[in-house]
């Protein structure tokens, strides 16, 4: 009962903070910018700081203090590490779809439906269950994708700007490398991460250690290099923009961090993915409603969105296809000692000569 507790807490904080994380990172952007143009590389640095404090120290004190049940395994680290790298390379590429002109009305759709596809079909795959695949199951997931590209396209409170023509077709061509690099590098995290967690022998606070160390070494090194080298950005640092960024990497990372609680109880990222991701479209369409507001500005588009997210949620979790836990199908084998053999000339109290010829 505790188990789902807390898998059922972990689920919640996770939807509710990433359906901030977006608006905090945009926030964020627009604070530190200097020009019409929002910025990346220092919004970016800020959110590396936050996940090096959140994904980082706080795991070295917990184990340090309280420890924690699994071990340290070089495999679990990689993988864990590879998750880190997915996690963030994902969240700069949002950052610089926004930067090429990309709006959240039609690139969050367009990540979601991504991701949910790649999470899906990928984490099938690496099970060996496509036999298992149902058309029920199918279903729930193309109504899943509609549904948070209704929901996310005619939410309230989008206003007119969010529909203006791209300037440039080479900017296009550049937020559209941006959106396939979120969805690759986000669509690939659940299975990742459920191998990592496996390899620390479902060690959380090891396994998010390990994404801390990867995810904020990028965020914090690589857009120094870029300002220093390649990336003339005209920003700076305010206290507004500091303050969002720093709020969506914390957001980020505990979010991340639930995600780890879910998947380690459940380690089926083929419906923990679409669920939570389901379950961010709503809060994130409930907090446009309010901000715009009331729920009075909401469209039958909208309401039908959430319908079909909630419908497609539920037909995703009952048929998913079904995966044996990993303790059963790598079970580890006991080696059984070997029968004693007893010789008439070696046993306990004979002798050499007492040996019968």
């Amino acid at each position: 009962m505790q188990k789902h507790l807390r898998t059922l807490v972990a689920f919640i904080g996770t939807v509710l903070l990433w359906s901030f994380q977006g608006p905090f990172l945009k926030w964020g952007q627009r604070g530190m910018a200097l020009a019409d143009s929002d910025a990346i590389l220092r919004p970016m640095t800020c959110v590396g700081l936050a996940i090096f404090v959140i994904g980082v120290l706080v795991p070295i004190v917990f184990l340090r203090v309280w420890g924690e049940a699994g071990h340290w395994s070089v495999a679990g680290m990689v993988w864990n590490m590879a998750a880190g790298v997915v996690a963030v390379i994902g969240v700069m590429g949002l950052l610089f779809a926004f930067y090429f002109g990309g709006w959240p009305i039609y690139v969050l759709p367009l990540v979601i439906g991504g991701v949910l596809i790649v999470n899906s079909f990928l984490s099938i795959f690496l099970a060996g269950i496509k036999q298992q695949i149902n058309w029920i199951f199918g279903a729930g997931l193309v109504m899943l994708m509609l549904g948070a590209v209704l929901a996310l396209i005619s939410r309230p409170g989008v206003g007119h700007a969010e529909h203006e023509a791209i300037g440039g077709w080479l900017r296009f061509v550049w937020q559209i490398l941006c959106i396939v690099l979120v969805i690759v590098c986000w669509g690939t995290l659940g299975p990742i991460l459920e191998r990592g967690l496996h390899g620390m022998h479902w060690s959380s606070f090891r396994s998010f250690l390990c994404m801390g160390l990867a995810s904020s070494g990028i965020a914090l090194i690589l857009p120094q290099l870029l300002l220093l080298t390649l990336f003339a950005e005209n920003s700076a640092y305010t206290i507004a923009g500091t303050s969002w960024s720093l709020l969506a990497g914390v957001a980020g990372s505990i979010g991340v961090f639930g995600l780890v609680l879910i998947l380690r109880p459940v380690g089926k990222p083929v419906f923990v993915i679409p669920l939570v991701l389901g379950g961010t479209v709503i809060v994130d369409s409930l907090r446009s409603v309010v901000m715009a507001g009331g729920i009075r500005d909401a469209g039958t588009l909208w309401t039908t969105g959430l319908v079909l997210i909630l419908a497609g949620s539920i037909m995703v979790f009952i048929f998913a296809p079904r995966t044996e836990p990993w303790e059963k199908v790598q079970p580890q084998q006991k080696v059984a000692a070997p029968p004693k053999k007893e010789t008439s000339g070696n046993k306990t109290g004979q002798g050499f000569g007492d040996k019968t010829i």
